[in-house]
């Protein structure tokens, strides 16, 4: 504990996806920055309280459930927020009880990457870790919390391949001071998407070799930032602070405005194919004005043509009214029961095995990938031919 997890370093790891990506999104991140200031959200704020939970229970010795109700970074912890932290608490205990003491051995928890590398690789080198081991056979081990529950974190890329950028570089933070360290495990912690993949502890294991090796590429891409301005828009647009301050995203959301519809037909594959890989950007950048229309609306900003007005949802019955009801009406006043959800199953006692014996992803679909998606293609059929089978084999009169 002890960190301020409201300031980052200029290249930090948790950035590291974007800028290695976009060298000019640090620059313009910084010109921006007076003019469309990076306020807290409830979804960072919700972050930093649940790693600070982490952090307490992993330093103090406590569970995150002895936490419920207490402040931290201006939120309290909820019943929701130590049942995901606690996974990752039992994890890291996992770590430690197997490094034994010796004299190369440690356990760290949220602490800044030391000053080494900003020697050794560049004087923005920096960021918090959230929990570091090495054990006495030389083996390193970062792992790093994820709160979201909206966007999974992969360990490793299934479309490129590459390992995560942020744990790699938090890897190579801990190995310029320990090097004699040999392997590596990088972890992600996420448990509260439990919808993707086979776990929500996503981990990899490598030769330390191969992280130093990574060093020219992440020291190559770190003073670029001072040389090259290029914009690239991508998927790591979507954090970008400065993405409603990108020319790039500006001029692609004025084309896509003032394009015409009629002469989509016209596009040739190669022409579609680009126009069709710029949509999640856009969408990006749509989000982001309406996230700015919304902030300057909400502190009192006049002459935007917009305002703020009241949302209401559906009907409730007041809390005293519950009683009453369940008395005039009777059973007729509530809805049968439901079957819980398979990850609700999940939860039960015995639930793991038996959800994974007999539940099953029904196919609802198709989307469109990338040709390196490893997905299968398949071939959607049209209207006419999923009719032509049916009508064929249709009795005669």
């Amino acid at each position: 504990m002890g960190v301020d997890r409201t300031k980052h370093a200029r290249l930090s790891a948790s950035g590291a996806y974007r800028w290695m990506e976009c060298p000019g999104s640090v620059p313009l991140h910084e010109l921006a920055v007076p003019d469309f200031p990076e306020d807290p959200t409830e979804y960072s704020q919700e972050g930093n309280s649940a790693h600070e939970v982490g952090a307490t229970c992993l330093e103090d010795d406590v569970e995150a459930w002895d936490l419920i109700g207490q402040e931290f970074y201006g939120m309290k912890c909820t019943a929701a927020m130590a049942e995901a932290v606690q996974v990752y608490v039992d994890f890291c205990r996992e770590i430690t009880m197997s490094v034994e003491d010796h004299k190369d051995s440690f356990v760290e928890v949220e602490t800044t990457l030391s000053d080494t590398g900003t020697i050794i690789i560049h004087p923005d080198f920096g960021g918090i870790s959230d929990y570091a081991a090495r054990s006495a056979d030389d083996w390193l081990h970062i792992v790093d919390y994820k709160h979201g529950a909206g966007v999974p974190v992969d360990i490793v890329d299934p479309v490129t391949e590459k390992i995560n950028v942020q744990l790699r570089y938090y890897g190579v933070g801990k190995l310029l001071d320990n090097q004699k360290v040999k392997k590596v495990r990088l972890s992600i912690v996420q448990p509260r998407i439990t919808w993707y993949g086979d776990s929500v502890i996503r981990s990899i294991e490598l030769e330390a070799w191969d992280l130093r090796e990574w060093i020219t590429e992440l020291k190559t891409g770190m003073e670029a930032i001072d040389t090259d301005l290029a914009l690239k828009p991508g998927s790591w647009c979507q954090f970008c602070p400065a993405k409603i301050a990108c020319p790039v995203m500006q001029g692609m959301f004025k084309a896509a405005t003032n394009a015409s519809v009629a002469k989509l037909k016209t596009l040739t594959n190669s022409q579609i194919n680009a126009e069709y890989g710029s949509i999640g950007t856009a969408k990006m950048y749509y989000k982001a004005i309406e996230d700015e229309m919304y902030r300057r609306c909400n502190i009192g900003e006049k002459g935007l043509g917009h305002k703020l007005v009241t949302n209401f949802g559906h009907r409730v019955f007041k809390k005293e009214a519950i009683p009453e009801i369940k008395e005039k009406f009777g059973d007729k006043a509530y809805k049968p029961a439901a079957l819980k959800s398979p990850a609700q199953i999940e939860k039960l006692p015995g639930g793991g095995p038996y959800v994974k014996a007999r539940a099953f992803k029904p196919n609802i679909g198709f989307t469109v990938v990338e040709d390196a998606d490893p997905r299968a293609g398949v071939k959607a059929k049209s209207a006419v031919e999923s009719f032509t089978g049916l009508t064929s084999t249709q009795p005669k009169d």
